[in-house]
């Protein structure tokens, strides 16, 4: 569980800093996405299919 709520948290703050500097240098006025719950369980999903996707990399390589 540390490790799905670690990666989400990292991979959640990645993906707003990436959508402010999107929005900044299009439109000019950066949309703060920490503030859009509605977002949190669609990035959860797509978070918890990289972590299940990862760890069955990983026990393919060991």
């Amino acid at each position: 569980m540390k490790k799905i709520l670690l990666g989400f948290a990292e991979g959640y703050f990645v993906v707003s800093i990436i959508l402010y500097i999107a929005t900044y240098l299009i439109m000019k006025n950066p949309i703060n996405t920490l503030f859009y719950p509605e977002t949190y369980p669609i990035l959860l999903g797509l978070f918890y299919l990289v972590y299940k996707y990862k760890t069955k990399e990983s026990k393919i390589g060991n």
